[in-house]
C-alpha cells in the first residue's frame, strides 16, 4: 500500500490521500488490538483497508510493482513468508527512493507518521524510514539480511529470480535497473 503513494496516476492527490488514511488507520488498529487482541473495530478496520488496498480503482491506474518483484525473489530464494521480504525490502526502496525524492518521501512521513513539518525534507524523510523499520521490528519482522541469514553475497541471487539479466528493468513509477536493485537491496545489509 505504501508504494501507491508514490505512484504517478491521474487522481494524485485523492491517491496520496487515501494511502495516508488508510496507512494511519492500520498504525491505530494495530496500537489498539496491541491492548486488547479481540477488538472487533480495530480488525474490521485492518480489514477494510487490506481489502480498499487491493481493490480500490484508483490504484490500478499505475503501480509500481518493484518492491512486489524484489519481494517475491526473495521469498524464492530464502522459502520466507511475503511479509517477511516486504519489510527487508520496503525500508531500503525508500532509502532509495530518499536519494532521488525526499521530499515525497517527507510528505508521507509527515502524513503517516505524524512526523514534524519544522524540519527539512532530508531529516523527515530518515525519520520516515527508521520509523518504518522500527514498526517492522516490534512486528518481529525482519530489517536487516542478517535476521533471516542472508548477507550481500546473496543479492546477486535475488537479482537472478527477479529475471536480470533477461530483463533490463523492473516497476512502472521508478525504472530500477540491476544495478539500481542491487544498490537497493544492499540498504538491508
Amino acid at each position: 500500500m505504501a508504494e501507491r503513494f508514490f505512484s504517478n496516476n491521474k487522481a494524485q492527490l485523492l491517491s496520496e490521500k487515501t494511502v495516508v488514511v488508510m496507512l494511519k488507520t492500520v498504525l491505530a488498529s494495530y496500537e489498539k488490538l496491541k491492548e486488547k487482541t479481540n477488538d472487533a473495530q480495530s480488525l474490521s478496520n485492518l480489514i477494510f483497508a487490506s481489502i480498499n488496498a487491493h481493490i480500490n480503482p484508483m490504484f490500478n491506474i499505475t503501480i509500481d510493482s518493484a518492491t512486489r518483484t524484489l519481494s517475491n525473489a526473495v521469498v524464492s530464494v530464502f522459502s520466507i513468508p511475503l511479509e517477511h521480504a516486504a519489510s527487508l525490502v520496503f525500508p531500503s526502496w525508500f532509502t532509495f527512493m530518499k536519494n532521488k525524492n525526499a521530499s515525497k518521501l517527507a510528505t508521507f512521513g509527515r502524513g503517516v507518521f505524524d512526523l514534524p513539518s519544522d524540519l527539512n525534507d532530508n531529516e523527515v524523510a530518515m525519520m520516515t524510514i527508521q520509523r518504518l523499520k522500527k514498526f517492522f521490528s516490534d512486528l518481529s519482522l525482519p530489517v536487516k539480511w542478517s535476521q533471516i541469514g542472508a548477507d550481500a553475497s546473496d543479492i546477486d541471487r535475488i537479482l537472478f529470480k527477479v529475471g536480470f539479466p533477461e530483463i533490463n528493468s523492473i516497476g512502472t513509477f521508478e525504472k530500477l535497473s540491476k544495478l539500481d536493485c542491487e544498490v537497493l537491496l544492499s540498504f538491508a545489509i
